[in-house]
Order: structure tokens, then sequence, then C-alpha cells
């Protein structure tokens, strides 16, 4: 439990845990990796919670989620805005020790793309479906 005070680990937590639940929507009934990601999404929240998290950085977070989404639709302007606000509110986001800029940067940027992309492909799907 003492690699769970670091908060690198516990965001590394929270990003493979989100990812593993990707894996489970794009495969369903493998079970173990929604299980799992739920897991280490739980665990990793707690863990920054316990450190203290900053107002400016979950709200610099939640920002760049919303233009995540935004960028499924709209474009890569979106989903660059939204890899900067994650990178800067993941930088900021609790009041102990700061997140390190090459663990924001390196594990927030690459969810944001894979993220927009998944969107993008889930929408596109939708669209084809709909037309005859």
């Amino acid at each position: 439990m003492q690699i769970l005070r670091d908060p690198n680990a516990a965001y590394a937590l929270i990003i493979l845990g989100l990812l593993a639940g990707y894996l489970e929507l794009i495969r369903p009934g493998l079970i173990v990796p929604g299980v799992c990601g739920a897991v280490m999404v739980m665990l990793g929240i707690a863990a920054l919670a316990e450190q203290g998290l900053e107002p400016a950085g979950v709200a610099m977070v939640v920002a760049g989620g919303v233009c995540t989404a935004a960028g499924a639709r709209v474009g890569w302007p979106a989903t660059v805005a939204a890899a900067l606000l994650m990178s800067l509110g993941t930088r900021y986001l609790v009041s102990g020790p700061r997140i390190a800029w090459v663990v924001a940067v390196g594990l927030s940027a690459p969810f944001v793309w894979i993220t927009a992309w998944l969107a993008a492909i889930a929408m596109r799907a939708r669209w084809n479906k709909m037309t005859p």
C-alpha cells in the first residue's frame, strides 16, 4: 500500500483501470478486465483523495473530459485542447506532492487520443447503422 501514496502511481492506476474498462467494452464478456479496471480506478481515486484534491486541478480534468467528448465530433482541435487540459489538470490535481510532468503528459495525452479515437469509431458505426 506504500506505493499508492505516490500520486504518480495512483494516477497511473486510474488511467490503466480506465483502459482496462475500454477493453471490456470492446470485448464484452471477458469480465476480468472490467473488474480489475474498476478496482484499479477505485484504488487510484481513493489514493489521490487521501492526499487532498485541488479544485482547480479537478476542474481542468473535467474540462478535459468534456473536450475529449467534443473531440469525437469536432475533430483534432478539441482533442488537442483536451490533452492540454488533462495534462495541466493532472499536474495540479493533488495538493501534496505534485504529479510529475512526464507522468501527467505521458499518460494523459495518449489516454485522450485513445478515448477520442474510440468515440469517433463508435459514432461512425452508429451513423452507418442509421443510414440505409
